[in-house]
């Protein structure tokens, strides 16, 4: 019969696939289901989004997405389903699985403006925030800082601006993939986790997305030491 118990579709926006996650993870951790698929999908390199997200100013005029680079002019658009099976770690033991991660805490904040992501550092900072403050992760401890990196330079100058008051006492190391894959919207952010999860920071990592609606959605996941 598949799939049954609480179920929710978040939207088709760049934050959507972490804030899934994180929904699902508090649903799992609060005993309202045992378990969770979660992620997101989309396809959006047809004519009417090339044209719109062209409209907008948001597309590479290059056709090259280079997130935080000088030459940077905007995002390229990509395809991708990308989803995560969530459950307790102790039923994972149990029926002999190898976690890759654990999903420590989530936040999100929003900015109101333009259509696009976000053009202040503020909704990152408050998202990264609120994540690492429900986690018990103190900033000097995380490892790894995977970015949006839309290739929008006012919005990868937030981005930066924002980690600098996240983390003022050291510099994670920083990853983007949206030069690998472009942006895939509503699975950009469960594939950010996801490949996290298989090439996994040596520590605590802090995950963020941003939506064209001005969302940020952000994790804090950990490596598990058993992984082999």
């Amino acid at each position: 019969t598949g799939l049954q118990g609480p179920n929710s579709s978040i939207g088709p926006h760049g934050s959507s696939g972490i804030q899934a996650v994180a929904d699902a993870a508090l649903a799992v951790s609060t005993g309202e289901a045992p378990f969770a698929l979660a992620g997101g999908t989309d396809s959006p390199i047809n004519i009417f989004m090339t044209a719109y997200f062209g409209a907008q100013g948001l597309l590479s005029e290059s056709g090259r997405c280079m997130p935080f680079h000088p030459a940077a002019d905007g995002t390229v658009l990509g395809e991708a389903a990308a989803f995560l099976w969530i459950e307790p770690l102790e039923a994972a033991r149990e029926r002999g699985a190898e976690p890759l991660a654990a999903i420590l805490s989530a936040g999100q904040a929003h900015e109101a403006g333009p259509f696009g992501p976000p053009r202040h550092a503020d909704p990152y900072l408050r998202a990264g925030m609120e994540a690492l403050r429900d986690s018990g992760v103190e900033p000097d401890t995380v490892r790894r800082w995977s970015a949006d990196g839309w290739g929008l330079p006012r919005t990868d100058r937030a981005e930066q601006r924002a980690a600098r008051e996240l983390f003022p006492m050291h510099k994670p190391s920083r990853r983007a993939t949206k030069d690998l894959v472009g942006h895939c919207f509503a699975a950009a952010g469960t594939l950010d986790v996801a490949l996290s999860c298989c090439d996994p920071a040596e520590g605590p990592e802090l995950i963020w997305a941003a939506g064209t609606d001005g969302t940020v959605a952000a994790v804090v996941i950990e490596p598990l030491e058993e992984r082999s």
